[in-house]
């Protein structure tokens, strides 16, 4: 099953660049802080979707924090994430 991701802007907290919502029809929701520059926005929308295409949100063994630390730790390798050629503020 492919999931269906949205995402939008949000007056998130200082701390929180990002945050994913779900439910049990992998329907995902990011939101992005829209406080972050635009560099800003694109890496905490890659590192959510970093979360949801290595299946950090169906895997409840690993605790939340390795968790965080391996979406980081993807960001050195090669993704394999669709392009965001197209991603503008107006799709956030």
């Amino acid at each position: 099953m492919t999931p269906e991701i949205f995402a939008r802007l949000a007056p998130l907290p200082a701390k929180v660049k990002a945050v994913v919502v779900t439910d049990d029809y992998m329907v995902f929701t990011i939101f992005v802080s829209e406080y972050l520059c635009e560099e800003s926005r694109r890496k905490a929308l890659m590192h959510e979707l970093r979360h949801i295409y290595e299946d950090h949100f169906t895997n409840e063994v690993i605790p939340l924090a390795q968790l965080e630390q391996l979406a980081d730790q993807i960001e050195k390798r090669p993704p394999r994430l669709l392009p965001l050629d197209g991603l503008t503020e107006s799709t956030i």
